[in-house]
């Protein structure tokens, strides 16, 4: 279960037909499920790094989904090398719906078709804080014209994938700090992050969406 829960409000400038309102949905819990599980694997990454001590999400083990792996660990407070067996045995998860736990799921709140409008989404905090971000960076990026017109689309889509990758810059650098080689880090990046919120551009750029917000709430 999560620590902390929060509400996402996403601004909606326009209704669309069922089948694009219901990938977008999906696009959306496709998202939050990836970071939902980035973060479970860098928790998995530095309880193997530095005992349970360093963990933020323990006790969460799903076997299924690779996150159990029974591999011998470093001692507690050693900083590992990556020539360890249980680092080379972490790999992206394959199944992230089933990473999440039923307290966790992402839940529609509220929805306002208007405009503006705005779709209200319930789930655990940090991935949902994680969404704000890119959707507001790359809506800013988004109004300023002259900033669009001034590239060209190759570095317009550099450009965006960048804006991805910042938003976990942190926990990026936490993998590094246990060892994890930069091939492996873009690697799990890609499956979890880049891919994930890619998904998300198109309902931006066809201004179904624009930016977000977001507040804590007591979930309980």
């Amino acid at each position: 279960m999560a620590e902390e829960y929060g509400i996402l409000t996403i601004e909606g400038v326009r209704g669309g037909t069922v089948e694009e309102i219901c990938d977008y949905l999906l696009s959306i819990e496709n998202a939050y499920g990836n970071l939902y599980a980035f973060d479970l694997f860098v928790d998995r990454a530095q309880q193997i790094a530095f005992g349970n001590e360093r963990s933020t999400i323990s006790g969460i083990e799903r076997s299924d989904n690779d996150l159990l792996i029974t591999v011998e660990t470093e001692p507690a407070g050693r900083r590992p090398s990556y020539g360890s067996r249980s680092l080379r045995a972490l790999k992206p998860f394959k199944n992230v719906e089933g990473l999440v736990l039923p307290d966790d799921k992402l839940r529609l709140m509220s929805v306002v078709i208007q405009s503006p409008g705005v779709w209200e989404f319930l789930g655990s905090l940090n991935p949902l804080e994680t969404l704000r971000k890119y959707l507001n960076d790359r809506h800013e990026h988004r109004k300023d014209r002259e900033y669009r017109e001034a590239l060209e689309r190759e570095q317009l889509a550099l450009k965006n994938e960048k804006l991805r990758t910042e938003v976990l810059l942190d926990k990026a650098m936490a993998l590094r700090e246990v060892g994890m080689p930069e091939d492996q880090i873009r690697y799990v990046l890609s499956e979890h992050i880049t891919k994930p919120l890619a998904s998300i551009d198109q309902y931006q750029d066809s201004y179904l969406i624009n930016g977000a917000s977001i507040r804590k709430t007591d979930y309980f």
